[in-house]
């Protein structure tokens, strides 16, 4: 966060969303992969080593504890990552170091030149996708971890034929475009595999690891599940399920085992600690992401005096879930807010509303703004406030906080948790 440069990131965005427009994944996928391909084909002939990782949660927990081993043992990486939270540079990561903007801003002005001689249209996803494929070909690494971006069979990573194949776990989000069940969902994310090419997998339900061994025999796919090779214990979380997935990948990549380099997992979470607040950010968009979440909560004691929550555009059933798991994981001394912040995929107040009336708990109330929910914190000399949902959510926080900073006063400091 130190280098974040707010005017080159809107600059860049600005040009983004005036040539490209906005993310639009559900028009992306209907189109699906053929359209793009003769798009992609000069940048897919490549002799590195493809780790396509996939899932409903985790996935980027997965990516980054893996970068960090290949790092630690020496080895050259590219990294593309989705969504970014603050910058735009977290896409592009090469041997554990994003972009630095000026190469962001060529690469992007490049490719776009590229695209627009050939009057080839792709959606912001996708051009991004590009660009970094056509940035990181020239850096002569040797792995190249593809982070997902939604589903899997129709994603844009899917065009490069993956080595090794994860698919972290499955619960449903993204119902409109992956489907209704979790087997309908299973098999979008399996559709990254290869033949004679291994999957390794976190999936826990044990009807559906039994369609994985299925569908791993008829499409000959090799297969690896930590819940099958019983890999993990009692004791293990979600974080500890993610790293153990990592560790294998370094395993199958050819890292020795007493030589994997980290023995803790990496989250995404931001943790900021001034005067005497804390306040902890992370990213949970789906039910089963917030139960986990309330796990490690309880887990780690962190014991929030106030939860705020605020949710892309999604199923009011999957919201009203998601607040009712969080009224279960925290004290009952703990509030609820929920909010809505400034994107264009951001849920309106006013359903917002109506899911929190739906509840009928005197816990759960209803605030314009996250800044809003920070001062009623402060009012109500509430200490420990957590704020999740949708990372889009989450970014906007940061942003804002880097942005404008004048409802803070003192200085940060920035931590994991």
């Amino acid at each position: 966060m130190n280098d974040f440069d707010s005017k080159l990131e809107e600059k860049i965005l600005n040009f983004l969303k005036d040539e490209i427009g906005f993310e639009n994944y559900g028009s992306a996928l209907e189109r699906g992969l053929d359209r793009i391909r003769p798009v992609f084909s000069d940048l897919l002939d490549n002799k590195m080593k493809i780790i396509t990782v996939g899932g409903t949660n985790g996935k980027g927990e997965v990516s980054y504890n893996l970068g960090q081993k290949l790092l630690i043992n020496k080895k050259k990486y590219g990294l593309w990552s989705s969504p970014h939270l603050l910058s735009i540079r977290e896409r592009f990561i090469l041997n554990g170091e994003n972009i630095s903007y000026e190469d962001l801003n060529r690469n992007i002005q490049e490719c776009f030149e590229i695209l627009n001689e050939k009057n080839d249209k792709l959606s912001f996803y996708e051009f991004l996708f590009y660009v970094f494929l056509y940035w990181i070909k020239g850096k002569n690494v040797e792995f190249l971890i593809l982070e997902v971006g939604l589903g899997g069979r129709l994603d844009a990573t899917n065009l490069l034929d993956a080595d090794i194949s994860a698919v972290v776990s499955i619960s449903r989000d993204h119902q409109e475009f992956l489907g209704v069940s979790l087997k309908e969902i299973l098999f979008e994310k399996l559709g990254i595999t290869r033949k004679n090419q291994l999957l390794i997998h976190g999936v826990k339900q044990k009807y559906l690891r039994n369609l994985i061994k299925k569908y791993c025999i008829e499409n000959q796919v090799y297969e690896i599940g930590i819940f099958d090779q019983l890999l993990v214990g009692e004791g293990d979380n979600f974080h500890d399920y993610n790293l153990k997935i990592a560790n294998l990948i370094g395993i199958e990549l050819g890292l020795k085992r007493g030589n994997l380099g980290i023995n803790r997992p990496i989250l995404r979470n931001w943790h900021f600690s001034f005067e005497e607040s804390e306040l902890y950010l992370s990213g949970s968009h789906n039910v089963e992401g917030i139960r986990q979440l309330g796990k490690d909560i309880c887990k780690k004691e962190l014991k929030p005096e106030l939860i705020v929550y605020s949710s892309s555009r999604r199923n009011k059933v999957d919201i009203s879930n998601i607040l009712r798991s969080l009224l279960a994981y925290s004290n009952n001394n703990c509030k609820i807010l929920v909010t809505s912040f400034d994107h264009i995929k951001s849920i309106d107040l006013e359903t917002l509303k109506g899911i929190a009336r739906s509840i009928n708990s005197d816990r759960i109330g209803v605030i314009e703004t996250w800044e809003d929910a920070f001062r009623y914190s402060r009012n109500k000399n509430k200490k420990r406030v957590l704020f999740t949902g949708s990372y889009y959510f989450i970014s906007n926080i940061l942003h804002d906080i880097q942005i404008t900073k004048n409802i803070f006063s003192g200085e940060f400091k920035i931590k994991n948790f």
